[in-house]
């Protein structure tokens, strides 16, 4: 071999190794802090902050919540992948009864400034569907014949938003359902 195809071989083994050692050595820290971030994303979907969050275990994302050992309700996945751009991400809080409680958009890839009223520190959007439950409600938009309001600029996202809230409600009912009368699932 000539000498700069040595010297850039030697350059990329040692960059490939530099990126190995730190991808190991950060792995874990990595993963905790991200553990960390999306409890503290499902705490901020509870309305009181002294709940607490135990992960169902049966179920693949469903968290219940209590408040001083008693059951509040739950926490469900809310996806969709009908936004303007993709994929929504959140969590749904509903009471023992499905009740919603609280909604929480943890990532999307919406225009920001119009798309983004999904978020709750943009906008009190979501608000219109606190103490909303499966049946109570056509779960599309008042322009689709539903319950609920659009933002102009935003229709895509909104009505795809509006309708994962019905889908993750209608889905939510066996976890209701197998909620027994003390408000203790049949997991816990």
């Amino acid at each position: 071999m000539n000498k700069p195809v040595k010297t850039f071989t030697t350059i990329a083994l040692i960059c490939a190794v530099t990126l190995a050692a730190t991808h190991w050595l950060t792995e874990n820290r990595i993963k905790h802090n991200r553990q960390v971030y999306a409890l503290a994303q499902l705490a901020k979907v509870l309305p009181n902050v002294n709940e607490t969050l135990t992960k169902l275990p049966s179920t693949a994302l469903v968290y219940a919540s209590h408040l001083n050992a008693e059951p509040t309700g739950f926490i469900l996945p809310l996806t969709t992948t009908q936004g303007y751009n993709g994929s929504i991400l959140g969590w749904l809080a509903v009471d023992l009864n499905g009740q919603v409680r609280g909604i929480r958009i943890v990532e999307h890839n919406e225009t920001p400034g119009i798309g983004d009223v999904i978020e709750t520190a943009r906008s009190n959007w979501l608000n219109q569907f606190i103490q909303q439950q499966h049946g109570s409600a056509l779960f599309e938009l008042k322009r689709d014949q539903g319950t609920f309001d659009h933002v102009s600029g935003a229709t895509i996202t909104t009505r795809a938003v509006t309708r994962a809230i019905g889908k993750t409600l209608e889905n939510a009912q066996p976890v209701l359902v197998n909620t027994t009368a003390t408000g203790k699932h049949s997991d816990d």
